[in-house]
């Protein structure tokens, strides 16, 4: 008998993500632990600091708008 063994990792939904995005911005979670435990790609987490850092200088830096 053969047994298929499944090696694929589970998919996030966009509200999970959204809440270990949240644990990160608050300084619960590491990168490294996003990537290992929750298996998030170093591309997401790339382009979500980047949206992150503009938000931020959009709201606080009247400047910069």
């Amino acid at each position: 008998m053969m047994y298929k063994i499944s090696t694929r990792t589970t998919k996030h939904s966009v509200p999970q993500k959204l809440h270990i995005l949240a644990q990160l911005a608050e300084g619960l979670l590491t990168d490294a632990q996003a990537i290992d435990k929750y298996q998030l790609s170093p591309k997401l987490l790339r382009q979500w600091r980047k949206w992150r850092h503009l938000h931020v200088l959009e709201r606080y830096n009247p400047l910069h708008s």
